[in-house]
């Protein structure tokens, strides 16, 4: 796999940018399962999970492990044998739909596709298309995560093609399964804006909503698995401590990223390595949000909190929202679909939080924003509106110059400009900033 290195221009930084100092605390020290398989082999099995097990699980389980921010390839993303190289052209062949790979709830366009491999096939799910603002959202969130020590899926921005797949709409294929699809196909149809998903190393657990002693007769729905934050939060009211702290900066993180579409399907309850005792309980639960897609954009809408482009990855409506919706309070700021909205949490991982990502350089901000190729997405910003979202940064004539290098230096400047990642870097810093200022008090 090879990498990449990117540098940030010094004069395109903010000016005025604090700095928070370093994080706080440590993480539970857990051992994540090897990246390069993800599986846990040679673990006992995991007996069928009840309610009762769920909700301890979810009371008990960590969230957070400490990682070398500075240290981590934003660029690249997490490295492994089954990783992918930025823009790696790959090409798979189109899954039929089938009840053991529907990807997902949700209604963002994706399907299942296989790779063929030395080690057998390899089923990945891809999302696609340049309008679809879930590939910038997804690759964002996950990989800022990632690298902060919280938990995520691993995505990778690629060039699929696909072959033998349908020639109308792929994802049409999938919402109208089980009926098979009949229509034309293509022998190689390429999508070159697109994002292949492995998951996060560890175990799923799913709840059964019938059991016969060690089997699972059928389980509760899918829109029903995973975990709700007021859920959580009300399990977790009792802990203390570090545990507290960074149930609370997760919190706050998510709100920061205005993590909208926080469905219970959109996180995830998992068992680490080495997790399942002998007495067929899990010992080591962990939780993560397994969708970040509609993120780093204005939240759910105020009228009916609906989820819509402005939601996934819009710079403009990201810079527009504060970090806090009440800071004398210590109250976040996030217009949610569904359980977490305006969240309340303590200064004390406020600093934790703000400490994780200060220790982001400028270049690893960067990185984290052209990783996603976010000038792809299309999205137009007009000078003034720069100029009023960061009044703080240079934004004359030579400035300008600097934060578009791509466009004609010899024509006028131009009313608006394609949002590219240094312009983003710009809406980060700001928010740093702002996280920078204690709450409470």
């Amino acid at each position: 796999m090879s990498t990449l290195r990117i540098t940030l221009p010094a004069a395109l930084l903010w000016t005025g940018l604090v700095l928070f100092g370093a994080a706080c605390g440590a993480g539970p020290g857990y051992e994540l399962i090897d990246e390069s398989d993800g599986k846990a082999d040679g673990s006992p099995a995991l007996l069928p999970m009840t309610d009762a097990d769920r909700k301890a699980y979810l009371r008990d389980a960590a969230l957070f492990v400490a990682t070398d921010v500075a240290a981590m390839d934003l660029v690249n993303g997490p490295a492994g044998k089954d990783a992918f190289s930025p823009s790696e052209a790959v090409t798979c062949r189109f899954s039929e739909p089938s009840a053991d790979n529907l990807p997902g709830t949700g209604k963002s366009p994706k399907f299942a596709c296989t790779i063929a491999g030395a080690d057998g096939p390899d089923e990945v799910k891809v999302k696609y298309g340049t309008s679809n603002g879930e590939l910038y959202g997804e690759l964002i969130s996950s990989r800022l995560l990632w690298a902060l020590g919280f938990g995520a899926d691993r995505n990778y921005a690629v060039r699929v093609t696909c072959l033998d797949c349908p020639k109308d709409d792929p994802w049409e294929a999938y919402q109208a399964y089980p009926r098979p699809y009949t229509g034309p196909r293509e022998a190689t149809r390429a999508f070159p804006s697109a994002i292949v998903e492995r998951k996060f190393a560890g175990k799923k657990m799913v709840q059964c909503a019938k059991i016969d002693g060690a089997r699972c007769l059928a389980e509760v729905p899918d829109e029903k698995q995973g975990w709700s934050w007021d859920e959580v939060d009300r399990l977790k009211a009792d802990v203390g401590g570090d545990a507290k702290v960074q149930w609370d900066a997760f919190k706050l993180l998510a709100a920061f990223m205005k993590h909208a579409d926080n469905k219970m399907a959109n996180q995830r309850l998992v068992c680490l390595k080495g997790g399942i005792g002998t007495d067929g309980k899990c010992h080591r639960p962990f939780i993560l949000v397994q969708d970040g897609g509609a993120t780093f954009g204005g939240g759910a809408q105020t009228i009916f909190n609906i989820i819509n482009d402005n939601t996934k990855a819009r710079l403009q409506a990201w810079a527009d929202e504060p970090v806090w919706q009440d800071r004398r309070r210590c109250k976040a700021n996030v217009d949610s679909r569904f359980t977490l909205s305006d969240p309340t949490v303590t200064e004390a991982a406020r600093q934790f939080l703000a400490g994780l990502l200060a220790q982001l350089t400028p270049d690893q901000q960067l990185a984290l924003f052209t990783a996603a190729r976010v000038a792809e997405h299309g999205e137009l910003v007009r000078t003034d509106k720069l100029r009023e979202l960061f009044p703080k940064a240079d934004l004359g004539e030579a400035g300008l110059r600097r934060l578009f290098p791509e466009e004609d230096p010899g024509a006028p400047i131009p009313d608006q400009h394609v949002v590219n990642a240094a312009v983003w870097v710009l809406a980060f810093q700001a928010k740093l900033a702002e996280l920078g200022q204690p709450c409470g008090g």
